[in-house]
């Protein structure tokens, strides 16, 4: 049978059509657009009627390439900018009215688990120990493992577009805006610093999200084809180079950094922000970007 799977995030949503059987998948077609469905939500806790339509038309143009694949089942997720709306409720009515689709609003945890079965599925980490990211824009969902074991599972209200809202700069960031965001991030992932400190973490995986458009900046600078593969790995001084560009650019060269997608250039440099800071305190791992997150790890659910 034909699966779509829609992930409603801050930001972007995702469309992934799959064919599914019992033990296997394959990808049919897969899409993106950044409605921005939270931008303005994070303070008042409401979704504006200019968001919630934004919505609904990234949403019609999804509704054709299901109806083109003829799917014979839509599963919707909504993450952070719905998690904490109040008026969420409106906007899922409003899709089943105008779609038919079921958004089901999941959980902090329940994202983390569904993004550590994507990578699962993009990344074969063997007996390492890894750190799992996905930087979104109203959270970041962290996972530690060791080898095949799960050990911890956490999603964090810090996300890139919070982070914006809360401050507010100029391209390239100021000194103290980068300073008082480091302090932010110390003090809002404290529970994962008091976690991995037990661990020597081998790999920080980046899931998805920035990590594309890291990966997509890296292969255009080097002038190789990008490939298909369903992950990569950076070398150290090919992403710490880069990182310097992007805090160092303002907002027209960071649109023009080959490779980079314009709607995510004036969130690329938060997202460099919580990577440095996370691969300092996992001892500078080996960085490794997989193309799979949330939408493979609910196809993960229907092969298994």
């Amino acid at each position: 049978m034909n699966v779509a799977v829609i992930d409603l995030g801050t930001n972007t949503f995702n469309l992934l059509i799959c064919e599914v059987s019992h033990s296997s998948y394959s990808i049919l077609f897969h899409t993106k657009t950044v409605p921005k469905l939270g931008k303005e939500s994070f303070f008042s806790g409401i979704l504006p009627a200019k968001a919630i339509k934004r919505g609904l038309k990234a949403l019609q143009t999804f509704n054709s390439h299901i109806l083109q694949h003829n799917c014979d089942s839509v599963i919707a997720i909504g993450t952070s900018a719905l998690r904490y709306a109040k008026n969420a409720q409106d906007f899922v009515d409003a899709v089943d009215r105008e779609y038919g689709f079921t958004i089901s609003i999941i959980s902090g945890e329940q994202e983390a688990e569904y993004i550590y079965l994507g990578n699962k599925l993009a990344f074969d980490w063997g007996m390492q120990t890894v750190l799992i990211i996905d930087i979104g824009g109203g959270s970041n969902e962290c996972v530690l493992c060791e080898g095949e074991r799960l050990v911890w599972k956490k999603s964090f209200e810090n996300g890139m577009q919070r982070i914006r809202n809360a401050y507010t700069s100029s391209f390239p960031l100021q000194h103290d805006v980068s300073q008082a965001i480091a302090d932010y991030l110390i003090e809002t992932f404290q529970e994962l610093h008091d976690v991995i400190r037990a661990y020597n973490i081998d790999v920080l995986i980046g899931s998805s999200g920035p990590f594309d458009t890291f990966r997509d900046m890296c292969v255009a600078k080097n002038g190789n084809v990008l490939s298909n593969s369903s992950s990569y790995e950076f070398e150290k001084n090919e992403i710490l180079s880069l990182f310097s560009v992007l805090l160092n650019s303002n907002l027209a060269q960071l649109i023009a950094v080959p490779g980079m997608e314009e709607a995510r250039a004036e969130h690329i440099p938060v997202a460099v922000l919580i990577t440095q800071y996370l691969f300092e305190l996992c001892g500078e791992p080996r960085i490794v970007q997989s193309s799979f997150s949330l939408k493979e790890g609910v196809i993960s659910t229907l092969i298994s």
